[in-house]
């Protein structure tokens, strides 16, 4: 015996209907492949008996006949259905001995033309829909002066049917159903075909549990009927827009759908009417579906939601499509949902969101090969190629400024100064030097040697005292005394000198002292000769000439040359000084190639160097104008990650800050000290708040529209720097950067190798451990975040504007590559380079995000500073290992993280 599912009554195993109910037996789902689950009927719950299907003892009043031959192809089994929109017969196809579903469109259709037009259309579309989760739509047909519709058949029974005999099904299968009806619907929306009728009754639940839409072609009959013709429950699924007879889109299935939704998750309608008039009264006048969980205590709100903003009045108000309904049901991805129902996700959703999953082993472990291999062979490169380091590997800094103090004290200086500073500076290798050299020098010259060996050389040591603290003016020396700063005529008794790498002497200046000294004739006259001799030059083998520059402190002596430098007779050069009171005052060397002292104007030829001076400045304007719209825009709105943004806005601040700390020259009295500590705080707030104006500007825009390039980074800055997919993005970062500094070194290599004059150098040299804290770890991580975050802006504007995520890269290469162009010395050994930098950065940022592009930018500019080589002998080496030690302990730790607890080798491997 079994028990009727419909009425409860104990029936034979043998029979095919209730004797009660006359409900068919046989074609009923096993209820456990539907429920799954003990808790879908509550106990003492009254069963309702359906009414959809019809059983073999009820086919009075059909068309057709069991064995009847339809349109010499179909034998009619048997009738399983009747409605408003037809009948419903299981048939047999004799040529494909295959059942198939014969469903004959109402009578009233037979003579409409247009619309049976119209079904053949809507046909010829459905057919294309494959999707289990669809019934399938195989041709329309004619017999008997009828049309039909051959579908598949489907074992099983229609939602509505297990609806009325369960009432709601367990969240767990109302769950799984739910998103394959948004499967399908989505297949067919993706087809360009609406459902137009989505209503439990077209939603069959086959022999699996599983569900399958139906009537795919027929919804366009459905407009046609009568309100008599139309089944009485399908006003109640309709759309406000398609019961008002306006146009219908996607949006109208998913309103419908919230409607189905609704009651799969309740077990009940979301509109009740005693009649069709009464429920198309309803509808027509507004009215509201009431919150799901009235009906169920416990809803998942994820659920409620959703079905809420299914069934919007106004169809911009729904989710977009069917997609995102199935993605923010539980189980889906909420944020896909989010993002597909038009919403922008929270910060915590964003970082909750993706993959929690690392790398696979294998490719963490040749990423970390990578690194380290990249490492070793842009050691090898730089200690052959790296100019700066071959320039400056004789001597130390500590080394020249011993020597430039013995230079200070033999010219006459001994006051001993209360102040101090020096440092390398590279920025005699310029533009106007390489013109000079290229456009002078014979055919076949080696460029590279004749710069980098030969003189004045491409790198400078600069040494300053003082007798008084040498307090910084310039706010973007941040602290720290320079070349520059302060002034060289600032106070009396200052002193500056500038040496070659050798030790050569290239300037000199000094202040002399306020008492005013009467120059008698038998004053001592100026040491020239230990001038050249400090300088390395032949006084004897220069000729005199006449002065054209005014020295630009006071003199009572004067004096001019003309020469070259020891071999190389081709690029002549003058020397100039002067002298007070038979002590120098004035000493340098003037090449051919020197701008005119305080000259605004560009020589000729340098306009182009100035245009891309100008076009960056501007575009850097532009930038932070339009930050400062947006930002002001989403703080009105209340959009924006603020706290993700006071984070990283406290960082900058503070690694600012500290590099003052570590970085700047203090040496100052107590109230010029607080009024350096004031512009310390004030640039820091400056860096700081800089940074949390691009991030609260860039940050909700990308969250709304491409957040998944700012999951590893939201999670970051939220702390969860144990997050595997932090760590497999910090991993390929740091592979990038060593790609980078690989690519550079390369570049320097193929200059060497066809003696091509090498690049311009950007950055200073590391000195000591304490500058090394400063400029080669904190300030390249402030660094790395703001470059980052502007040209992650940048980026992400274009990729506005062109809608295509690979078009922005394109559009970012190019721009930035013409930029490029307009600064770069030999433009066609350089260019392939540049491309391909621009094309890994646009890469980083398009494929994985923010991070990446954080991390690389930090390993980029601390490897750069450190200049690496393999002469770990050489003054600079403990900032060389230090730098390398640093990148390689984050490299290790991102491989560790990125595993996300995998262990690299499978149990016993060891063992075998």
């Amino acid at each position: 015996m079994i028990t009727c599912p419909a009425c409860s009554i104990s029936v034979s195993e043998s029979s095919a209907s209730c004797p009660s109910c006359h409900e068919p037996l046989d074609d009923r789902l096993d209820a456990t492949k539907i429920l799954s689950s003990d808790k879908a009927i509550p106990s003492g719950k009254e069963r309702q008996s359906s009414t959809t299907s019809i059983s073999h003892e009820t086919l009075d009043g059909s068309r057709f006949h069991a064995g009847q031959v339809l349109a010499s192809r179909y034998r009619v089994i048997d009738m399983i259905g009747r409605g408003g929109m037809g009948e419903v017969y299981r048939a047999e196809d004799l040529t494909l001995k295959q059942t198939v579903a014969l469903k004959f469109l109402p009578e009233s259709l037979v003579n409409d033309a247009p619309a049976l037009e119209r079904i053949r259309n809507e046909v010829s579309i459905a057919r294309q829909i494959a999707h289990p989760y669809v019934c399938r739509v195989y041709d329309i047909g004619e017999a008997e002066g009828q049309h039909f519709l051959c579908m598949e058949f489907i074992k099983g029974e229609e939602l509505a049917s297990v609806l009325k005999r369960f009432g709601r099904l367990p969240s767990d299968k109302a769950s799984d159903i739910a998103r394959q009806i948004c499967a399908g619907l989505a297949a067919a929306h993706k087809q360009g075909v609406i459902h137009r009728d989505l209503k439990p009754a077209n939603v069959m639940i086959d022999g699996e549990g599983n569900a399958k839409i139906t009537d795919f072609g027929l919804a366009a009959v459905a407009e046609q009927l009568t309100s008599d013709e139309i089944r009485s429950g399908t006003p109640a699924y309709m759309s406000p827009e398609q019961l008002a007879g306006e146009p219908l889109t996607t949006r109208s299935d998913i309103y419908s759908l919230g409607l189905v939704l609704y009651e799969i998750f309740t077990g009940k309608p979301a509109f009740k009417a005693d009649s069709l008039p009464a429920m198309l009264h309803l509808r027509n006048s507004g009215g509201t579906v009431t919150s799901p969980a009235g009906h169920v205590s416990g809803l998942d709100p994820l659920v409620e939601r959703v079905i809420m903003r299914c069934v919007e009045k106004e169809p911009q108000a729904r989710p977009e499509s069917a997609i995102a309904v199935a993605a923010a049901l539980p189980g889906g991805d909420p944020l896909a949902a989010a993002l597909a129902m038009g919403e922008t996700p929270s910060p915590e959703m964003v970082a909750s969101s993706g993959e929690n999953i690392g790398l696979r082993p294998w490719i963490a472990a040749t990423l970390l090969g990578w690194i380290i291999a990249g490492l070793v062979a842009a050691a090898v490169l730089g200690g052959i190629s790296d100019w700066k380091v071959r320039a400056v590997r004789d001597n130390s800094p500590q080394d020249l400024a011993v020597k430039s103090r013995d230079i200070v004290t033999k010219l006459g200086y001994t006051d001993p100064p209360a102040d101090s500073a020096f440092g390398f500076s590279p920025r005699n290798l310029d533009a106007r030097q390489v013109r000079y050299i290229t456009e002078n020098s014979a055919p076949g010259t080696d460029l590279w040697n004749s710069v980098v060996s030969g003189r004045p050389g491409p790198v400078e040591f600069w040494y300053r005292q003082s007798l008084l603290y040498m307090e910084p003016v310039v706010t973007f020396s941040f602290g720290s005394v320079t070349e520059w700063d302060p002034p060289r005529n600032a106070v009396t008794g200052m002193v500056s000198i500038g040496l070659e790498p050798n030790g050569g002497l290239r300037y000199f200046h000094a202040i002399p002292r306020e008492k005013y000294i009467v120059r008698t004739a038998d004053a001592p006259t100026a040491d020239w000769a230990l001038l050249f001799s400090l300088a390395g030059l032949d006084l004897s083998k220069f000729t005199p000439a006449d002065p054209i520059w005014t020295p630009t402190m006071h003199a009572d002596e004067q004096a001019s040359w003309t020469g070259s430098y020891p071999g190389q007779p081709d690029q002549p050069i003058r020397v100039s000084a002067a002298s007070y009171a038979g002590k120098p005052v004035s000493f340098f060397i003037d090449q051919p190639w020197d701008p005119p002292p305080f000259a605004w104007s560009p020589p000729a030829g340098e306009t182009a160097d100035l245009a891309g001076f100008v076009i960056l400045a501007l575009l850097f304007m532009a930038l932070i104008i339009l930050a400062i719209w947006l930002a002001r825009i989403n703080i009105r709105l209340g959009r924006g990650d603020r706290l993700g943004a006071a984070r990283l806005a406290f960082l900058v601040f503070a690694l600012t800050l500290a590099s003052w700390v570590f970085g700047g020259d203090h040496n100052a009295t107590p109230d010029a000290f607080l009024a350096l500590i004031q512009v310390a705080i004030a640039q820091s707030l400056l860096a700081g708040a800089l940074v949390w104006l691009i991030y609260m500007a860039l940050e909700p825009h990308v969250r709304r529209r491409w957040p998944e390039t700012i999951i590893s980074w939201t999670r970051a800055v939220g702390g969860d720097v144990r997050n595997a997919l932090v760590g497999r993005d910090a991993l390929v970062g740091v592979a990038v950067g060593v790609l980078s500094l690989l690519l550079a070194s390369s570049e320097q290599a193929i200059r060497l190798y066809t003696g091509s004059i090498p690049t311009l150098a950007p950055h200073l040299f590391l000195l000591d451990t304490r500058r090394f804290i400063a400029s080669g770890i904190l300030n390249p991580i402030k660094a790395a975040v703001i470059i980052s975050l502007f040209f992650f802006l940048l980026v992400c504007l274009i990729r506005l504007v062109t809608r295509r995520r690979w078009l922005a890269g394109g559009v970012y290469v190019l721009v930035f590559t013409l930029l490029a162009a307009l600064v770069l010395t030999d433009l066609p050994l350089a260019l392939p380079f540049v491309i391909v930098s621009y094309t890994l950065t646009a890469a980083l940022m398009l494929r994985f995000g923010l991070l990446p592009m954080v991390v690389c930018s930090f390993v980029t500019y601390m490897l750069g500073f450190a200049h690496i080589s393999t002469d770990f002998s050489a003054w600079y080496s403990g900032s060389m290992i230090a730098a390398v030690g640093i990148v390689l302990g984050l490299a290790v730790w991102a491989f560790h993280t990125s595993l996300g607890g995998e262990k690299l080798f499978r149990e016993g491997l060891l063992n075998e």
